[in-house]
């Protein structure tokens, strides 16, 4: 399915692709159930996003654990695509993926919860998601940040910042664990940051 959209080794195919990658995901492959609701919520050179098409696929994704898929459900339920609006859903999901070091899902959790609202008693929340986000690169965050950086109390951003400094210290230590290597007794950095 996927050598079929890509055409690095046979010719692009949009119906075929599709075709495969839907038997693929009916046998409950999670990376094809991940491909295919990816695709109908996002689009591709060869065809439109479909977020109602993608609404389940997206969820069985999100529900397995991928964290790409539960930052795609969180717009999803933030903007009322393919599902009615539900903030409480979106911030569930948001967070969910957030946890999991995802730098987009953190960036949208701070925005959702208000990052630009001086009165908003969530702020401080709101704006340790926008610092995690920042700090992992994720460049509507940075942007955010530099827009709002003269509207944060000192007080409320070091706050943030020590709460999120907790998090990515955390986050860092996790994903630089060393793993057993199945060559002997050495270990092996895990090649996957995003864990």
């Amino acid at each position: 399915g996927l050598m079929l959209r890509q055409a690095k080794t046979a010719a692009r195919n949009h119906a075929e692709s599709i075709g495969w990658l839907e038997k693929a995901a009916s046998t409950g492959d999670p990376d094809a159930v991940r491909t295919l609701g990816q695709l109908h919520f996002l689009g591709d050179s060869l065809m439109m996003p479909d977020r109602k098409k993608a609404f389940p696929l997206v969820l069985r994704s999100a529900e397995a654990g991928d964290s790409a898929s539960q930052n795609m459900l969180g717009v999803a339920y933030r903007d009322g695509d393919g599902t009615p609006p539900d903030h409480a859903k979106a911030r569930e999901w948001f967070l969910k993926a957030a946890l999991q070091n995802d730098p987009k899902a953190q960036s949208n959790l701070g925005h959702l919860l208000g990052v630009d609202s001086p009165a908003n008693p969530d702020r401080k929340e709101a704006l340790k998601w926008l610092l995690i986000a920042k700090d992992n690169g994720e460049i509507t965050a940075i942007k955010t940040y530099k827009e709002l950086l003269h509207t944060f109390p000192p007080v409320l951003l070091a706050a943030a910042q020590k709460e999120a400094n907790k998090f990515l210290l955390l986050a860092r230590s996790k994903s630089s664990k060393p793993t057993v290597s199945t060559e002997g007794n050495q270990p092996a950095n895990d090649a996957n940051p995003r864990k």
